[in-house]
């Protein structure tokens, strides 16, 4: 299980409570990358939160970084939703979300867990590709 998906499923729990649900809601840990993501789709907006840079969003009338926590608390994704839909331009919202300290620790050690083993097959595969190469550059210097 993705390790982001517990924040996901609150921000969806809080925008469907305020009947504002997403049309589309993509969680996402793309291969051979460290960043995780949470995509949410209106026909006119679009929020996302990435592991590494936090929440972003694109409008009609604006786009770029949210001024909210790295984990901020589902209401605050409503309410600046709510605003953002209305054609208004986001608030500051430094409330975190309540579980926020759980899901950091388990991202990180996924992420730790991750990166160790992408490192050590990149490692493994370039220093055989590496090797083998080597060998038959010196196979083809000495029989010459």
């Amino acid at each position: 299980m993705l390790p982001h998906l517990t924040y996901a499923d609150a921000i969806h729990t809080a925008l469907t409570d305020a009947e504002m649900a997403p049309d589309t809601l993509t969680v996402n840990a793309p291969a051979g990358k460290i960043e995780m993501t949470i995509l949410l789709q209106w026909n006119d907006v679009t929020l996302r939160w990435s592991s590494e840079a936090g929440w972003r969003h694109e409008a009609a009338h604006s786009s770029g970084p949210l001024p909210l926590d790295h984990f901020a608390a589902p209401a605050a994704i409503t309410t600046t939703a709510a605003l953002l839909r209305q054609g208004q331009q986001p608030v500051t919202h430094h409330k975190r979300w309540d579980a926020a300290q759980f899901v950091d620790r388990a991202i990180s050690s996924w992420t730790s867990t991750r990166l160790r083993g992408a490192t050590l097959t990149v490692t493994d595969r370039r220093r055989s590709r590496f090797a083998r190469v080597l060998r038959r550059r010196l196979v083809s210097d000495t029989n010459q």
